[in-house]
């Protein structure tokens, strides 16, 4: 998507996509998106790979990897396994990285006491007690 192109709507696609331009949408994939150097994305994306050179506001959820070039900037949340920033980029949000299938998960319960010792241990002692 060339950079003179401005865009509004859900994108669906297979292979590589590079967008130049100015997007506002959704972008859907199991493979790879690229925001070039002069794309502007204002959507919700869920992609295999993607690779931001550009500006992205919007949350990024990728099943491979999300990678944050030099020049680029992305303000929304990133869930990906492997994240990678080069110096000097823009973020601004959270990353986390999604559950594996069959991974324990921790229950409230246990999550609270997990909080309660380590509170307990992490409370100074005083003197003579």
């Amino acid at each position: 998507m060339s950079q003179n192109l401005s865009f509004e709507g859900n994108v669906r696609f297979t292979g590589t996509l590079t967008i130049d331009c100015e997007l506002r949408g959704s972008v859907t994939t199991d493979d790879a998106l690229i925001v070039g150097s002069s794309g502007r994305v204002q959507a919700e994306i869920i992609a295999g790979t993607v690779e931001v050179s550009g500006k992205v506001h919007g949350n990024i959820k990728a099943k491979s990897r999300v990678k944050i070039l030099t020049g680029g900037e992305v303000y929304g949340n990133i869930e990906s396994p492997a994240i990678s920033m080069d110096e000097g980029v823009v973020f601004e949000g959270s990353c986390s990285r999604p559950s594996s299938p069959g991974a324990p998960q921790r229950s409230a319960s246990l999550q609270a006491e997990l909080e309660r010792t380590f509170r307990a241990t992490a409370e100074p002692r005083t003197a003579g007690g």
